[in-house]
Order: structure tokens, then sequence, then C-alpha cells
């Protein structure tokens, strides 16, 4: 608590004089401003929703703060001061800061914190959050879970979430009254623990799993440098941009719980380690250029060109973390890096015009490439750190790195109308054309056109409609390609059919795909006091040539909003209703390896299909009373979403299934907050919130660290919770 008033102090001595000395200046504006000091206690299990998301049980002084000051323009111009902080001294405190003088020099600063609270979980391991990964010393090894018979009582808790920090600074001076320069920089840090799988294995299943505590402390940085022209007709930039990734973590390593399997050389069972890369260092430049030129009175060509560059050179680990098998390598990494290299070209026109009051127009092209230089070699795996290195020609072992790139155009035409009489329409095409390397598809088109109109009836009513239409088609399709480019042929032709996934797979985002999307929408001012807003929608896409994979997908939202508020009763209701409903249809069959590949795979009987039907429904009550002249106001939100999900899954006669239980998840909320102000200039707040929720996920729930024969899992389940937090504040104006 000393900590927070001291920060407190320190940035009143800092900002207050100036805008205290403006409250008090008669030539100066009026001064703007708000201190608001005060108290918070959070009960209960941590909130995960909203702006107090994160913060840990317990007692912390806070700090909401808005300071200012303008003056009237002078000989020197005139002079902008800004402060606003909000919750200083909680887990999800941000604040910026503006000073400056018009027409000369200007200075911005922010600051944010993102308070991530993720699931509770367990881990066998002794130190989580280090990237070298420990076991207890008395581990004994398994080659299942239900093997390792120091499993349950090695199991620790464990929090899961990641932290995001955001601090940036950026500072603009005017070299005239045309020219400027500006810079901009930046720095994001993530930190904290998440999920990873960490692999001992191959093929043939005898890969196993345990899931680890992944340490997260990752770090960018971002450098923006621009010079601005401004003009009465033209006005251009020229900047540069830099950023670099930085991972303290390059990579994780970890003790091996299982003992060898067949498959496995006899070395790579426990104690023997596994290591797996995480996100490499990286950095990216790009240089832009911005024109707007006003080409006639009511005509306007804008046009952005921005050329980048992305590397990556990060060393490679090596093929295994364990010497006995290292002593195996015939055939070395190619080369020590990646080398990667990404050249990213972005070309935009956008010619638009008004030729009068009523009607608008656009046109617009945009040219996006992402050629990837970065150089290809064969790579002899050693899979999962769990067999001696395999170089033969056609050996299953050999990987190529596939450089994947797209060059993307697109062409858009839009009109615009607006009458006297309350009607608005828009009417828009676009064609986009995408060519892709290393893909199933390598020539994707997609044609779309949309239509929205409002119409204003009288004084009280307004009609809304939306209409989209896109269909997507393109080359043909070959899901076999990157499986091919992506191994040796000497292997490939070993293979029978000559694929790894079915031929009549279509993955979703290349498939062809016809999308149909509505919205109907009604605004009804019933009376002064009333207002009602209604809206329904729906989004429907069919894919029309896959055989397997997503056959449809349809969204379904409805919203009914009402809102009370009687002049000169202090009073004010709101309420809302939402009912959303999403469906989602899947095909596949299912085949094995072997001999049985082929057979198993053209086989109708082995086919099955997945129904996914959900639905959000969410409710929200919202009251306000004003009392005294507004000496005394009071509020209160309560909400419910509740959340219902349902897979059904069908197989044919050669297969055998279960149903899957539903998945249920439902968050209430209640705020109620007062405010009294005690003067013309202070106050006192009060608000309480209280959150409560339930969920049941068969994937997690029940579902303990040893539930598969194979993957130790981190045991996680749906984070049923109730958290309340009290928060009494101060208030000053100034």
């Amino acid at each position: 608590m000393r900590r927070h008033l001291l920060s407190a102090s320190i940035l009143l001595a800092l900002c207050g004089p100036a805008a205290l000395a403006a409250a008090g200046d008669p030539e100066a504006a009026p001064a703007c401003g708000m201190l608001a000091p005060g108290l918070a206690d959070f009960s209960g299990a941590p909130m995960r929703y909203g702006s107090l998301a994160g913060q840990p049980t317990g007692g912390s002084g806070l700090l909401d703060a808005l300071l200012c000051r303008h003056r009237h323009p002078g000989d020197g111009g005139s002079l902008l001061a800004w402060l606003r902080i909000e919750r200083l001294g909680l887990d999800t405190a941000r604040g910026d800061a503006t000073l400056g003088r018009q027409g000369r020099w200007r200075l911005d600063l922010d600051a944010r914190r993102f308070a991530g609270r993720g699931s509770d979980a367990s881990t066998v391991f002794v130190n989580p959050g280090s990237a070298a990964l420990r076991l207890p010393a008395d581990w004994v090894p398994g080659t299942t879970t239900a093997g390792l018979p120091g499993l349950d009582a090695s199991l620790a808790p464990l929090g899961l979430g990641v932290d995001r920090r955001h601090a940036g600074a950026g500072l603009m001076v005017w070299l005239g009254p045309q020219w400027s320069v500006e810079s901009r920089v930046g720095e994001q840090r993530r930190s904290g623990l998440r999920g990873f799988a960490g692999l001992i294995g191959n093929t043939g299943g005898n890969p196993r799993v345990v899931a680890l505590p992944e340490p997260v402390d990752h770090r960018t940085r971002d450098i923006d440098l621009g010079l601005r022209y401004a003009g009465s007709r033209l006005q251009l930039r020229a900047g540069v941009l830099l950023s670099r990734f930085e991972n303290a973590h390059p990579a994780v390593s970890w003790d091996n719980p299982f003992a060898a399997v067949p498959g496995w050389a006899p070395e790579a069972g426990h104690p023997a380690r596994g290591q797996a890369s995480l996100m490499p260092d990286n950095r990216f430049a790009q240089a832009s250029l911005s024109l707007g030129w006003a080409v006639a009175e009511r005509t306007r060509l804008n046009a952005d060109l921005a050329l980048g560059r992305h590397r990556q050179d990060a060393p490679f680990l090596p093929y295994t973390v364990n010497p006995a098998l290292a002593v195996t390598i015939t055939a070395p990494l190619p080369r020590p890096s990646l080398d990667g290299r990404v050249d990213t070209t972005l070309l935009q026109l956008r010619l638009a015009g008004r030729p009068d009051r009523h009607w608008d127009w656009l046109l617009s092209w945009r040219f996006d490439e992402r050629d990837n230089r970065t150089p290809r070699d064969a790579f002899a795996a050693i899979g999962g750190d769990s067999q001696a290195q395999d170089a033969g020609p056609a050996s299953s072992r050999w990987r190529v790195n596939l450089p994947v790139g797209h060059r993307e155009q697109r062409l858009r035409a839009e009109a615009g109308y607006r009458s006297g009489a309350g009607l608005q329409g828009r009417l828009g095409l676009e064609h986009r054309e995408i060519d892709r390397s290393f893909s199933a598809r390598a020539e994707s088109r997609e044609t779309s056109a949309r239509l929205d109109l409002r119409q204003r009836v009288g004084d009280r009513v307004q009609l809304g409609a939306r209409l989209r239409q896109s269909d997507r088609g393109g080359g043909t399709y070959l899901g076999s390609r990157p499986f091919l480019d992506s191994h040796l042929p000497a292997y490939t032709d070993t293979v029978p059919g000559g694929f790894e996934n079915l031929p009549g797979l279509r993955q979703y985002h290349l498939a062809d795909r016809r999308r149909r999307q509505g919205r109907l929408s009604l605004d009804l001012d019933v009376s002064p006091d009333w207002r009602i807003g209604a809206s329904h929608g729906l989004n429907r896409d069919r894919y029309r040539r896959s055989e397997f994979g997503l056959q449809s997908a349809q969204v379904r939202d409805s919203l009914l909003e009402a809102g009370w508020a009687p002049s000169g009763t202090g009073h004010s209701l709101h309420a809302w209703v939402a009912d959303e409903r999403l469906a989602f249809d899947q095909a596949g069959r299912a085949f094995t390896g072997g001999p049985a590949r082929l057979p198993t795979a053209g086989d109708p009987a082995r086919n099955w299909t997945a129904a996914h039907r959900d639905r959000v429904e969410t409710v929200g009550l919202g009251w306000r009373r004003s009392l005294d002249a507004g000496r005394l106001r009071f509020g209160a939100d309560l909400a419910q979403s509740q959340v219902r999900g349902e897979v059904d899954v069908l197989t044919g006669p050669a297969l055998v299934s279960a149903p899957l239980p539903p998945t249920r998840a439902r968050l209430r909320s209640l705020d109620l907050d007062a405010e009294l102000n005690l003067s013309p200039r202070q106050g006192l707040r009060v608000r309480w919130r209280v959150e409560d929720f339930t969920g049941s996920d068969w994937q997690t729930d029940g579902v303990g660290p040893g539930q598969l024969a194979n993957v130790i899992l981190l045991g996680e389940h749906s984070p049923d919770y109730r958290g309340q937090a009290l928060i009494l504040s101060w208030f000053y104006r100034l």
C-alpha cells in the first residue's frame, strides 16, 4: 500500500502543479482533471473477465487520475499537457500522457498491462518456469502412464497464464508550416506459463508425450520513423519501421518420464532427455511511402507502398539432445541456421469521389506479395530424440522445408447514395485472386458483392438491411502436394497411393465455398422516454466440392434491446437479450497404416460425420438512479451468459463410437456502484463486483494427468470460480 501511495505522490509532484496553476490562471481555459485514490479488496477466486481479470486475492491501493492543462494560443502557441491513469496499483493498470506545444512539438507516452489468468493445472516437474525441466530424483519410469508409480505423488499445483505489458513513446516535431518529423518506439513483453507438448518418439504408435509448462518470456521492440508533408492538396509520408522479437528461451528440454518402448533406441528411455525449439528470435524492417492528392475538388487519390524484409537466422538445435543417438549421425545439418528471408510488397491505390451531395464512389486495388526466399534443403531428422539417424535415400526421416509464400491481388468498387428522404444505400463489388506456393491449391479466386440499406421512416423508425454474397473457387486441388514437396521422391515412391491425408479431404480455407450473409435491423423510438432496437443476422457457408472436411457452417444471431429514461425523474433502465446459434458439419473417413492402408482409405464403411451445435444466450439488465440534483447516484448491472454445446457423431458399420457428453458454461456478474458528491469538487465512490462461473467440458473435466496411456496431461479443468471485488475511492475534481 505504501508503495502505491508513493507512486501517486510522485505523479502529483510532477504533474499536479501545471493543472493547479491553470485552475488559478484567469487567462487559461478551465482546467480539467480528477484525482481518485482508493482501496480495493479482492476475495474468493481471481476473476477471469473484464477490467479486473487476473487480480490476485487480497487488498491493494489504487489510483485513477486525469490531469490536464490547455492554454489559449499565444506567442509560443497553445500548450497541451495531459496525464491519465487508470487502476494504478492493480494488475490491469494503464496510463497515457501527452505534452506539447501546438505547431512545434508533441510528446506521447503510454503504458498498459494485461493480466492473463489461465487455468489451474498440475505438473510432474519440480522446477516449472525453467527451460530445463527436471523430474523428481526418485522418479520410476514406465512404458505407459499406468506404469508410473510415482505419477500422482509427484504432482504439484501449477497456474497457467501469460501476462502482457506494453510501453510506448512518440515524438513529433514540426519543421515548418507543412513539414514535420515523427518517431515512435514501443516494447511489448509477455511472461508466464502455457502448455506445450513434449514428445519422445517417431512413428508406428510409439510416441510418448508429457505436457510441459512452457516458460514464456518474449520481448518485441519497434521503432517507427517518419517524415510528413501536409499541403493544401498534397500530403506525403515517408517512413521506416524496424521490429525485433526476442525469446529468452529459444528451446525447452525435459527429462523423459517414460521407459523405452518398441521402436525406440534403448538409450532414448528414462533418464534420457528431450528437447524442442520454441519461437526463434527474428527481425523485420520496412520502408513505406504514402500519398494523398486532391486530384480535383471532389476527387481524391491515395496511394500506399511498403517494402519489407523478415529475417530469421537463429542457430538450429542439434538433431538430438541425446549423446548416445548423436554418435549415429552420418548426415549432419545442411546449414547452421534456417537463414530465413521473406520479402514483402504491399501496394494500395484508392481513388474516391463525391460528384454531388447524394452520390459517392470508390475504386481500389491492392497488391500483397510474400516472397519467401528461404533456401530449401533436406534434413535427416531424428524424430523425437528417440532413434538412430536413418539417412538412407528412401528413408522416411528425410524432410524438406517448404518456403511458403503468396501473391494476392484485390480489386474493389463501391458506390453510395444518400437521399434527402432518409434513404442511405451502398453497393460494393470485390474480386480477389491469390497464388500460393507449396500449397494444395496454387490458385484461389473469390468474387463477392455487398449491399447496405438504411431507411428512416418518420422521426421514430429506422430500418436497416445488409446482404453479402461471395463465391470462392480456384485451380485444381492437389491434397498430396505438400506431402510430396516435403519428402524425397525415393521415399514417396514407396508410399501406397502417394498421399498422407485422404485425397478427398479439403482444407476449409482453400476449398470451394459459397457464402451468404444477411442482417435486418430495426431502431424504434417509441416515445421520448422509450427506445427499442432489434436485429437478426444469418451467415451460411457451403463447401460444394469437399468430399471430406468441413461441409457447412452456419451462424444465426438475434438481439433485442430496450432503454427507458424518463426526463426529469433521474431514472434510467436498459436491458438486452441476445441469442446466437452455431452449426458446423464435418465428414471424414478413418484409415490405418501398413498393408491395410489403401483398402481402408477407400472403404465407405469407415466414414464418419460430426454435427457441432452450439448456442450462446446472454441477458442483461442495468439501472441508474440520480438523487438530489445529481449529488447522489446509484447504479446496478446484472448479466448472465450461458453456452451449451453438443457434438453428434455418426460412424459407418466398420467403426465403433460412443456419444460425446455435452459442454456447458455459465457466467453471471453483478455490479453495484454508488457516487456521493460531498462538494462541487470532491466525493466518494464505491463499487462492488461479483463474478460466478460454472462449466463442464468433457475434454478437461475429470481428465487427470494419467487419463491417457501414452500422454501425461496437465490435469486442467473448467475454471469454476466465484470472486468478488470491493473498491472504495475518494475523488477530487481539479
